[in-house]
């Protein structure tokens, strides 16, 4: 579903030729897209970038994006080579959320490879002083969201779906943007609200009047990571051991069992060529060590840590160099066909969706309709 457009982005240029990483060559230029040029995404891509200039030869021009959108145009209009992309790239393979309209729909794009994950926690961060001792006691409370963020909806959704609880049992409080919100948690206009577990807005929650606290997501309560993993099947659990003043959780113990989701998440289209997607795996993994250091929470970049049985299709470029690490085996490859098949019954319903006549107004909602019929109808998981 590419088209030819022009945009215009601010860019950041390293500059460097062709080279050879291993026995395929890479391209002397790739463009990836990413978070904006304060994030740690952007400056693990930058590390990333540094580290391929100064070992195979190869730039990489980096396009950031304010928004889930703006990072995803450049890749789906042949800008970009590469998103370094958040969770919202799960969002348009789904083609749900702000990718449930006429110019998206469900993206047929794989996922290269993936900063897995970190020693850090995806969370609901807690005011220590709202009385909040479990999950239980998040009912009646103050919750923050963003408005048109769907990131943020589903995972603060998720996690109340691991207590047991929907937007009908909380105090819906919406912010414009996701500083807004924070700022909202450290003024006492909220109780609660989806953040990570490092970064500044944890240490100023935490030094604030109303301090910070961590709830804990109990690895052996099956029932509460179904109900969770039905609205959020991206989340995988994690051992949570670098944060701020993580002492602060419910259990009192650190390291403590949380919760969390690759980022950045690596993605192309499927025209992509194997032999290239290979090299670049190949050259980012290979390299990790001359990287790691340099940008934060890169730990996530080695092979041990990718979730290879995930919520998209790995490209097969990308196959062939877990294959040759010994990592991809026969329990991968039927997951990743099973993916496969997914993205065909939501191309087909995009298709056979293009055929009817639906207004404007009602477009998505008819979308998200038909397409958890078709889904149901395969025996899939609707999710959205």
């Amino acid at each position: 579903m590419k088209s030819k457009v022009s945009m215009l982005a601010a860019v950041a240029m390293f500059v460097g030729g062709s080279a050879i990483a291993g026995e395929v060559k890479l391209p002397s230029q790739m463009t990836l897209t990413a978070y904006g040029t304060s994030s740690a995404g952007y400056a693990q891509i930058l590390a990333i970038g540094n580290a391929l200039r100064d070992e195979t030869g190869t730039s990489i021009r980096i396009i950031p994006g304010k928004n889930d959108v703006s990072r995803m145009i450049p890749l789906r209009d042949g800008i970009a080579d590469y998103c370094g992309c958040s969770i919202a790239a799960y969002f348009a393979q789904e083609g749900a959320a702000v990718f449930a309209a006429p110019q998206w729909g469900p993206q047929r794009i794989y996922n290269v490879f993936n900063n897995a994950g970190g020693d850090n926690g995806l969370s609901m961060l807690w005011a220590a002083d709202a009385g909040i001792d479990s999950w239980a006691d998040l009912k009646g409370k103050r919750i923050g969201t963003v408005v048109a963020a769907p990131a943020v909806e589903y995972n603060t959704t998720g996690f109340l779906a691991f207590a047991g609880l929907t937007w009908d049992d909380v105090e819906r409080v919406e912010f414009t943007g996701y500083k807004q919100m924070m700022s909202g948690l450290i003024a006492g206009q909220v109780d609660a609200v989806f953040g990570n577990t490092i970064g500044s807005f944890p240490e100023q929650i935490a030094a604030s009047p109303h301090g910070l606290k961590y709830p804990t997501f109990p690895h052996d309560d099956a029932a509460a990571w179904e109900r969770f993993r039905k609205v959020a099947p991206y989340f995988n659990k994690r051992i949570v051991s670098q944060g701020v003043k993580l002492e602060n959780n419910i259990s009192g113990k650190v390291p403590y069992e949380g919760a969390g989701f690759p980022y950045p998440i690596y993605v192309t289209y499927d025209d992509k060529t194997a032999d290239e997607v290979y090299a670049f795996t190949k050259a980012v993994f290979d390299n990790y060590e001359k990287f790691k250091d340099s940008a934060p929470a890169s730990v996530g970049y080695q092979v041990e840590r990718q979730a290879l049985k995930w919520v998209m299709p790995y490209h097969p470029g990308s196959i062939r160099y877990f294959k040759e690490k010994g990592v991809w085996g026969d329990e991968e490859e039927a997951h990743n066909q099973m993916l496969l098949k997914r993205q065909d019954v939501l191309q087909d319903a995009w298709k056979a969706f293009g055929k009817l006549e639906v207004a404007e107004d009602k477009f998505a909602d008819e979308w998200m309709n038909f397409r958890a019929d078709k889904l149901t109808e395969a025996d899939m998981p609707v999710v959205f």
